[in-house]
């Protein structure tokens, strides 16, 4: 394994305070308690959370409502996967960030970067077992030949974290 912090002087310093500031971000910052994804309702190309989302970010004490979450964004073809992760900011703004959209399995779904300064509050995997595309946003999560997994997140579980 190659070494991932220099050993000039110069920078050395810094580059061991960013590793630093990074595993603390991903120690953290964390949801702490499941959102409890779900389909917000037959039929709907929607996902919403039926649990008040309590988080610590940035050393602050977050709540958000249970709410939907913000709509998918990207297409899927017909029999691939796709991956899109919802996560929450300190005011309480939901984000929704697809990862790969273009998976012939569920084990070559990569994670997206998450927004700073944000934690994961899940994310939902979606196999298009259809003939057609898989629309984000318009596609129902329940729809014939779409498979829908809702996966909470209610630890330290940031996929920025791979990239230290």
């Amino acid at each position: 394994m190659a070494k991932s912090i220099h050993v000039s002087e110069a920078t050395a310093n810094q580059n061991l305070r960013d590793v630093i500031t990074k595993l603390q971000i991903n120690a953290c910052d964390m949801v702490l308690n499941t959102a409890g994804l779900a389909i917000k309702a037959g039929s709907s190309a929607l996902a919403k959370s039926v649990n008040t989302i309590i988080a610590m970010i940035d050393g602050v004490l977050v709540s958000k409502a249970a709410a939907d979450m913000p709509a998918l964004v990207g297409t899927i073809a017909a029999s691939k996967y796709g991956l899109f992760v919802f996560s929450m900011n300190a005011s309480g703004t939901l984000t929704t960030t697809p990862g790969t959209l273009t998976a012939a399995a569920r084990a070559n779904l990569v994670f997206p970067i998450v927004p700073a300064n944000e934690v994961v509050v899940g994310f939902i995997i979606v196999q298009n077992g259809s003939a057609s595309a898989f629309t984000g946003g318009t596609t129902a999560l329940d729809a014939t030949d779409i498979t829908t997994t809702y996966v909470n997140t209610p630890f330290p579980f940031n996929p920025n974290a791979l990239s230290l």
